[in-house]
């Protein structure tokens, strides 16, 4: 097929064929914010609007600075070099304090206070995660972190730079680009039902997420010729997905009982607290005998491929063509299926990253089909889920199918045979693999049964079931969705 190039907000398609693979680029925003150390916010709301119902004076800030003393510092163990417990004090008294007074409504959005949180975690230190992130900066190469938990996640500052004789003071750099990261949400802002959407306040809902327990950070110095170099990362336990909450909205906690994520946890002034360095023990119920799989990551993908299909049959997905792709009947809703994730894990596991055989995806006599999906560079195995998912699916949006919604060969070589796989009326299975293969996130979905057969409906025009008569016999309608269920 021939190659073309497409451009998304953070990724950029390399090469499209019936592998689609995909490049990610680091974003970062620096603030100029003079505040010598880290310190906590507190203030007087004043949420004014104007005539337009902008707010145009959001707070009044009193910022009080913390100046950790050696002698107040508690004792971490880390043997990292050239970091000390007082950094690492400021590290963990800056972000809890932080997260308290976010759990207790007090920290700004960018119109008017945050939500108040319940079940934010106090985050534990992390020995072992400082000396990933400081075996990253050392480098003063920009470089980032490797062999983190694919459940993880971290943030990082810019390189910032300045003449040999202006050295950088690492802790007091340290505390400026925690506080530029905290300020990012009231610079920008989040919608009051708290739902992550990736972008300018990255860093900020990495911080805040209250399903931290533990983190790490480091940073570094590098005289470079007649330069300074100096880097900064922090890595969290837990990676959010889009589409996922920061945290709860609901009141702090005030006793144990409140606290509910993790087991055996205990109510610290408005945060819940574990000792655990990690997070809940993973679910595996749908597919106990799979490895590298679990719950919330399947849920991640089936939530994603039905929520799709049936915008698509409802009429509300843009189509490259022209106007909307057309309204769809009697398709059917995906179901997890364990024998399909049996034989895509069997598939991800060879680090192929190429199409298996038909023969491979030919089961008990039922075709399988397949999208992949490479991106290159380690990813949160949801967050993969999440844009695997939508970028087969924007295929749709980019090259376009047509009014008449058949696969002809010439919709075929227009590159849409991956939206054209998941949107397929018969198609009802889907079993997945999220796979790191030198270093690339790798995603393997298998259908069934195949779609995508030549000079065929993708599925059939006409309006979406209201009732089960409005579906194929055997089925019933999921009337919210538009789509038919198998039983």
């Amino acid at each position: 097929m021939a190659e073309m190039e497409t451009r998304f907000n953070r990724q950029k398609r390399l090469k499209s064929s019936n592998r689609m693979t995909y490049k990610t680029g680091e974003s970062h925003v620096k603030f100029d914010i003079d505040v010598s150390l880290w310190g906590r916010k507190v203030g007087e709301f004043l949420a004014v609007e104007n005539s337009t119902g902008m707010c145009v004076f959001r707070m009044k800030l009193l910022w009080l600075l913390a100046s950790v003393g050696v002698a107040s510092a508690a004792t971490y163990g880390c043997t990292t070099p050239t970091l000390d417990d007082t950094g690492r004090e400021m590290w963990v008294k800056g972000f809890n304090d932080a997260r308290r007074s976010m759990a207790k409504g007090m920290e700004p959005n960018k119109c008017g206070p945050l939500p108040t949180g319940k079940n934010v975690y106090e985050m534990n230190y992390d020995c072992n995660l400082e000396t990933v992130a400081y075996n990253a900066v050392s480098t003063c190469s920009g470089a980032t972190p490797t062999g983190l938990n694919a459940s993880y996640t971290y943030i990082k500052s810019m390189m910032w730079s300045s003449p040999a004789s202006w050295p950088n003071d690492g802790r007091n750099q340290a505390g400026k680009q925690m506080t530029d990261w905290w300020s990012l949400v009231q610079a920008n802002g989040i919608g009051t039902d708290l739902t992550y959407t990736g972008g300018a306040i990255k860093e900020w809902a990495v911080i805040a997420n209250g399903k931290n327990t533990a983190f790490g950070c480091a940073y570094a110095q590098c005289l470079s010729g007649s330069v300074y170099k100096w880097n900064m990362i922090c890595i969290f336990n837990t990676a959010l997905g889009t589409g996922d909450k920061v945290y709860e909205a609901g009141p702090a906690c005030t006793a144990a009982a409140d606290c509910t994520y993790m087991p055996s946890s205990t109510c610290n002034d408005g945060l819940c607290h574990t000792d655990s360095l990690s997070g809940p023990p993973e679910e595996n119920n749908i597919c106990p005998a799979a490895a590298n799989m679990n719950d919330d990551i399947r849920t991640a993908f089936i939530t994603r491929h039905n929520a799709l299909k049936s915008s698509g049959v409802r009429g509300l997905e843009p189509d490259g063509a022209g106007g909307n792709a057309p309204k769809g009947k009697q398709s059917l809703k995906y179901r997890w299926d364990c024998a399909i994730e049996k034989n895509a894990i069997a598939w991800g596991a060879t680090c192929a990253q190429a199409h298996s055989t038909n023969a491979n995806r030919t089961v008990g006599g039922e075709a399988w089909g397949e999208n992949l999906y490479t991106m290159f560079a380690p990813q949160a195995p949801k967050q993969a889920a999440i844009d695997g998912s939508n970028l087969w699916w924007a295929e749709l949006k980019d090259f376009g199918v047509g009014q008449e919604n058949i696969l002809t060969p010439a919709v075929w070589d227009k590159k849409v045979g991956h939206y054209t796989q998941m949107a397929w009326e018969t198609t009802y299975k889907l079993g997945c693999s999220v796979n790191y293969c030198s270093g690339n996130t790798w995603v393997v979905c298998q259908y069934g049964p195949t779609g995508n057969y030549m000079n065929q409906l993708i599925y059939t025009k006409g309006d979406p079931c209201t009732s089960d008569a409005g579906c194929p016999a055997g089925t019933t309608c999921s009337v919210s969705e538009g789509l038919c269920v198998k039983p």
